[in-house]
């Protein structure tokens, strides 16, 4: 928690001298261990203190995830299916849900996992003749915290 109000200053003083639009999308709990008091001690105090601040989705610690970096690919094409890749792809919905004008993704048949959003198709599965075409664009995704108390 300590590490989260330093942040705060910081955000704070950037809008101040530099980015008076700078603003904070949300706060993920991630490497979040739901087995630990100590880690669902800090969520209840996060969404006590911080309410609708901190995003639904919360990222679990996972071997996969420790992996991924190692294979030099994002968790979402290392092991879409992994606790992990799947915790991504549902930050991935909440985050585009709380964009103005948000809809419903289409069908989960529109590819593994994948999520149009604002018409983007999404890109084609390996193996699929439309694959390493430019047809899709990869992004991997990060923690917007290093841990549930950062």
């Amino acid at each position: 928690m300590e590490g989260l109000a330093q942040l705060m200053d910081t955000v704070r003083l950037v809008q101040a001298s530099l980015n008076p639009g700078l603003a904070m999308e949300g706060i993920l709990l991630a490497m979040f261990d739901a087995r630990t008091s100590l880690h669902k001690q800090v969520a209840r105090e996060m969404r006590t203190h911080f309410g609708d601040g901190v995003f639904e989705t919360v990222i679990p610690r996972s071997v996969k995830l420790s992996e991924s970096p190692s294979f030099g690919k994002p968790i979402v094409l290392y092991d879409p299916q992994s606790k992990g890749g799947e915790a991504y792809m549902a930050l991935a919905r909440e985050v585009a849900s709380r964009e103005p004008g948000a809809r419903e993704p289409a069908s989960r048949e529109a590819g593994a996992g994948a999520v149009a959003v604002d018409g983007a198709a999404p890109p084609p599965p390996p193996g699929d003749p439309g694959a390493g075409t430019g047809a899709g664009t990869e992004a991997g995704a990060g923690p917007a915290a290093d841990g549930p108390g950062a």
